[in-house]
Formats: C-alpha cells, structure tokens, sequence
C-alpha cells in the first residue's frame, strides 16, 4: 500500500513516515474493503448473488482492488447468462431478476437490449391481456 498523499510505501503505521499524514482512515477503509470482499465471496458461495454485488459495490467504493473488481465482472457475467437462459425458458420476471442484480455493478448494451426486449414483451402481453379482457363475451 502506498500513502495516498506522498506515495511512499506503507506498512501498517498510523501516520507516514516520510510525510507524516494521518493514515488511520485509510487503513480503516481497506479492512472494511477485505470484509467486503470476504462478505461477497460467502454470499456467492450461499447463492445469494444480489448481496454478493452489494458487497462488491460497497467493497470497491472504499479501495479498488483486483479481487473485488474480478468478482464484479464474474457476477457480471453469470448473472447475465443466468438472464439468457431464463430467457431460452420462457421465464422473462426471473432474466429481469438477474439482469437486474448484474445491473447493480456494471451495465453492458448485451443488458441493456435484453432488458429493453423484456421490458417490451412485458408490455406487449399485458396490452393483449387487457385487450382481452375488454372484448364482451
């Protein structure tokens, strides 16, 4: 780690040797960025993927780091092919579901479109729903 104000190297002193910046904060938001992480990796592993991108989320606002950011972009992806192949089986409300949890970390135009044409068949159904019940039997 390196301070954020001089960039020396850093060890895990309260204050900057060479500039003397208080340190704390920073030392502070790591660990609670490690947790994070730690958090993300345990909600993946109980199928719980919408806390997992709410970890990694709150994780990367605090410090970057290339095990958050990986995490991110798997969540990202398996939550998107989970959105396809709900998709393949008819089940439109659960792709929404997982598109919307991959949403909560990055959005790409491939979500974007899927959720456009959800959001399209959605409506298109409902019209010939209500249509339906409109027509006097």
């Amino acid at each position: 780690m390196r301070c954020p104000t001089c960039r020396a190297r850093l060890k895990e002193q309260a204050d900057c040797p060479r500039c003397g910046s208080d340190l704390g904060r920073v030392f502070l938001a790591a660990q609670q960025a490690e947790r994070c992480t730690v958090g993300a990796i345990q909600s993946l592993l109980d199928q719980q993927p919408m806390a997992a991108a709410q970890a990694v989320k709150r994780g990367l606002a605090l410090q970057h780091s290339d095990l958050l950011t990986a995490l991110g972009d798997y969540i990202v992806a398996l939550q998107q092919q989970r959105a396809i192949n709900h998709l393949q089986a008819g089940r439109p409300g659960a792709a929404s579901a997982a598109l919307e949890i991959a949403m909560t970390l990055q959005t790409t135009p491939l979500m974007a479109a899927m959720m456009d044409f959800i959001v399209q068949r959605h409506m298109a159904t409902a019209r010939r729903g209500v249509g339906l019940l409109l027509v006097p039997a």
